[in-house]
């Protein structure tokens, strides 16, 4: 095996098993290694079917389900005195029992009647999912819509030290599918061949752990606030535990159970002690995954302990003249109700790159495929932020996905004015086919030149609109402006087909239409044009996506999904633009396509002098 595919390979086996090192330094899944040294894990123990699933409780909420957990809290045997029945139960009294396969595990499980079908009882006595019967007698759980619900293979495959959380999987799965992975592309993994699975999940981890980490971001507030979410995964507890020091405006510091060995220190707004010492005002947490014990209070020392770190750190910030009487329970809601204000105040980037950076960093991603999808991430999560202000780079990626989302005949350039000034700031295409007047937003700008608000023109002699915001629903101010600005005698939103208020809709076409755009190697005529040559696909460079190679210039066009190809273009640039050259010569030894690409920050996009492929449009160079 070639030396490239060995560290790729590797990639692939450290990285879904990275999952659990982020979360715990005692993960089962790790091999010791000397300090310094690349960590290898062995793949099988890390991407089996282990059985997890996500699925649909009786109030309609979905929860998740640990196979191997359930597994080892079956019976052996139904109970000695239960008769069997017909329909292959066991009945003991008003108990009823199953010989059921769950994951690797086979045993007798309680069930509840549900309907016209039975439920296995979880261990809190609570209904789980259905189950059915199989051929052989035994049961196993059903694998319907309900059963088997979106996530559930990502639940699978994601280990329970990085989420557990139902809300989580689920965003994570539609966010795979927008960059072009479904769920049964990971679902056939790991019944691959062995040989097969290490590319397999190499092409597919980046986007997995990176989209995980944003899933988790962009539902912890409602999450937060939710009386009933009180498990959280050692990952998640270390991934807000800044947000938590900046909130009580005191550092946290982990120890493990023995109190002495420092885990990790979490500063405010993610920032290092300073000097590598530990501020005196430290909250200090010993912490093993399950229960938290608060090591000092008030100056002393203290060994109470605490079924959550939200009740943990509440304790330790009461005021010690606060005689309510409030149930724990009650106390741990507030506060993370609290904390969930407290977040969605304020522009959660840093949270997001700093999530991005620890994952990309433990796993040793390909760097560029993660520069590719945290950049469309980081793009995803501005449309979604209230509070950041967007970068002239990041309005002017949103400007031209909206331009190109406008159908043939009825697209306008868009244009972007000071509010103040009117001094011209941006420019998305640089005519109205039609003739017509260019759409026009206004922004008013900071010190840095990002835009803080956005605001649509008013009528005749009035004054600009502010952008309006959605109760609940925290979109950038660019959306309101954009979606509802004149645009030929109406509006944009007629010409998309949408309503005034329809931000949702609007943000998930512009989306759709970025990650159209990032997966270049899937458009025509791409895959025509693509190297095949064995030798030069052989000698292919890893490091980076662009290289010559006996006077010929070679580029790697890359998709969101983790999919690539290689072209040949011309050997030398006009105007920063290389052509792609056919792999065979056409009569006469022509070798041009007229078709261009174009480098940005190290990753290749089509370039515009000519059409995009496949859409007959001009593709603006990025």
């Amino acid at each position: 095996m070639a030396r490239k595919d060995i560290a790729k390979h590797r990639f692939a086996l450290v990285a879904l098993c990275a999952l659990s090192l982020i979360a715990s330094s005692t993960c089962r899944h790790r091999v010791s290694s000397p300090p310094g040294t690349t960590q290898a894990f062995p793949g099988s123990s890390c991407i089996r079917a282990h059985g997890n699933r996500l699925y649909r409780q009786r109030d309609g909420s979905f929860a998740y389900l640990n196979a191997d957990r359930m597994a080892r809290s079956l019976l052996e045997r139904p109970p000695p005195h239960s008769q069997r029945t017909a329909d292959g139960l066991y009945r003991d009294g008003n108990e009823l029992y199953v010989d059921i396969r769950i994951g690797e595990g086979v045993g007798t499980a309680r069930v509840a009647v549900d309907g016209d079908g039975y439920r296995v009882r979880l261990d809190n006595d609570v209904p789980g999912p259905f189950i059915a019967r199989r051929p052989d007698g035994h049961w196993q759980l059903a694998n319907d819509e309900n059963n088997l619900a979106k996530g559930s293979f990502l639940a699978d495959i994601v280990p329970e030290t990085t989420t557990e959380n139902p809300g989580v999987l689920r965003y994570a799965a539609r966010l795979m599918e927008w960059v072009g992975i479904a769920e049964a592309r990971i679902a056939a993994i790991p019944s691959l061949p062995e040989h097969a699975m290490a590319p397999a999940i190499a092409e597919i981890a980046p986007a997995l752990l990176l989209t995980v980490d944003h899933a988790f971001n962009q539902t912890l507030s409602a999450r937060l606030r939710r009386p009933a979410a009180t498990t959280w995964s050692p990952s998640e507890i270390r991934s807000i535990a800044s947000d938590i020091a900046t909130f009580i405006g005191r550092p946290l510091a982990f120890y493990r159970p023995d109190r002495t060995t420092l885990s990790s220190l979490a500063m405010p707004d993610g920032r290092s002690s300073p000097s590598g010492r530990m501020p005196d005002d430290t909250l200090k947490l010993a912490y093993d995954g399950d229960r938290v014990t608060l090591m000092e209070r008030r100056g002393r020392e203290s060994h109470e302990e605490y079924p959550t770190i939200f009740q943990a750190v509440e304790a330790a910030r009461r005021d010690p003249f606060d005689f309510r009487a409030r149930l724990p329970a009650d106390a741990e809601h507030a506060f993370r109700t609290d904390l969930a204000n407290f977040i969605d105040a304020r522009s959660n980037r840093a949270r997001h790159e700093r999530m991005y950076r620890k994952t990309a960093s433990a796993t040793q991603m390909p760097p560029l495929q993660t520069k590719k999808l945290m950049k469309v991430l980081l793009l995803r999560r501005a449309l979604f932020d209230i509070h950041h202000p967007l970068t002239v780079g990041e309005e002017s990626r949103l400007l031209r996905a909206v331009h190109r989302l406008m159908p043939e005949g009825r697209a306008a350039a868009i244009e972007v004015r000071d509010r103040d000034t009117g001094e011209r700031l941006a420019l998305a295409d640089s005519e109205t086919p039609s003739g017509g007047p260019p759409i026009v937003i206004l922004a008013r700008r900071d010190s840095q030149g990002d835009r803080v608000n956005y605001y649509r023109e008013g009528a005749p002699g009035h004054s600009p609109i502010p952008s309006r915001h959605v109760i609940d629903a925290p979109f950038s101010p660019i959306v309101d402006p954009l979606l509802n600005a004149n645009h030929g005698g109406g509006a944009l939103r007629d010409v998309l087909g949408l309503g005034e208020w329809d931000f949702q809709p609007f943000a998930e076409k512009i989306l759709a239409r970025i990650a159209d755009d990032e997966n270049v190697a899937l458009h025509a005529p791409f895959d025509e044009l693509a190297v095949s040559d064995a030798d030069i696909l052989t000698r292919a460079h890893e490091d980076t996506d662009e290289w010559s190679s006996d006077g010929r210039h070679f580029v790697r066009l890359r998709n969101l999904d983790g999919q690539t190809r290689l072209v040949e273009t011309s050997p030398v640039a006009i105007d920063a633009k290389f052509e792609i050259l056919r792999p065979v010569a056409a009569e006469g030894g022509n070798r041009g396509t007229g078709y261009f690409l174009r480098s940005n920050d190290g990753l290749w996009y089509p370039a515009g002098a000519s059409a995009a492929p496949g859409t007959g449009r001009t593709e603006p160079a990025r």
